[in-house]
């Protein structure tokens, strides 16, 4: 668990997966859902550029199940973004593994690249 601010409306926030609220999370589903529904379904990226709701967010909903009537292909720049976006995420929780673990021996082998990175 981490603690943060919303990136949408800077509340200071606990989160797991995404810096979002619980406001602004039901706040952007609603604008996605609304948008499905007047326009059928789309491509992601397509609907990003439609409403303002960040792709992260539209692929949390879909890697999470909360949205599923959606075009989950991405164009190559996109996916390349998910893709880094994704990256960045597992690489944070190996960096909390260590911290949380940084005297365990197992812990610094499998982890040892980010052990061993220099700062």
């Amino acid at each position: 668990m981490n603690i943060g601010s919303c990136k949408s409306c800077n509340a200071t926030i606990k989160y797991d997966k995404i810096p979002i609220c619980n406001e602004c999370e039901k706040m952007f589903l609603s604008k996605v859902k609304e948008y499905i529904s007047e326009n059928g379904v789309q491509k992601p990226d397509a609907i990003c550029k439609a409403t303002g709701v960040p792709l992260k967010v539209i692929t949390y909903f879909i890697d999470e199940g909360i949205l599923y009537d959606v075009d989950q292909t991405l164009d190559f720049e996109a996916q390349t973004k998910m893709d880094n976006y994704h990256t960045i995420l597992k690489l944070n929780e190996m960096k909390s593994q260590l911290k949380n673990n940084g005297n365990n021996k197992q812990t610094k082998e499998s982890l040892g690249f980010l052990a061993n990175r220099k700062r």
